[in-house]
């Protein structure tokens, strides 16, 4: 009787060790899938953030959009949203880069804070022709280069969303 007793204990903890295994795998698929999904969002949130943004500001677009990407507290403190820099130019076009550094982001997290390099080297705009003084150079003509730099860019958990909360440039780049 105690062989048989034995040989079921042993199949008993077999089984369970086997099951063990098996849950962990399932827990890491889970959490690995959890977090490339947040990583991959908050990537697509920080690009289109950066672009509308920049749109916002180039092309004095409305600042509708911006609303669902960035927290209103930040919209209310960015100077560069309300700067009118650009206000006297016809933008047609801008090409921008921006690079999002990786960054592991667990499912349980509410906060992240990614660094960011976002770059405009090319803007395609003018000062309308009626506009032009006589006196005025060629370099007044075209727009001002854009501000590039380096970002730590903060977002926050808002139930299963992300949004933007801060931007801060940490560096200049050329």
């Amino acid at each position: 009787m105690k062989d048989w007793v034995d040989y079921f204990l042993r199949f008993l903890f077999y089984l369970i060790g086997k099951f063990l295994v098996l849950l962990l795998i399932v827990v890491i698929l889970v959490v690995s899938f959890l977090a490339a999904k947040d990583y991959m969002n908050i990537n697509v949130l920080i690009s289109d953030g950066f672009s509308e943004r920049a749109k916002v500001i180039l092309k004095d677009e409305d600042t509708t959009n911006l609303y669902r990407i960035f927290s209103e507290e930040y919209i209310q403190r960015d100077s560069a949203l309300y700067d009118d820099t650009y206000d006297p130019y016809i933008i047609r076009n801008f090409i921008q880069d921006v690079d999002i550094r990786f960054r592991l982001v667990m499912p349980w997290q509410k906060k992240v804070t990614i660094k960011t390099t976002e770059s405009i080297n090319q803007i395609d705009g003018e000062i309308p022709t009626d506009q032009r003084g006589e006196d005025m150079r060629e370099s007044e003509i075209y727009p001002p280069d854009w501000d590039n730099g380096k970002y730590d860019v903060t977002l926050e958990r808002y139930e299963t969303t992300w949004k933007i909360t801060d931007v801060e440039k940490t560096k200049d780049v050329e």
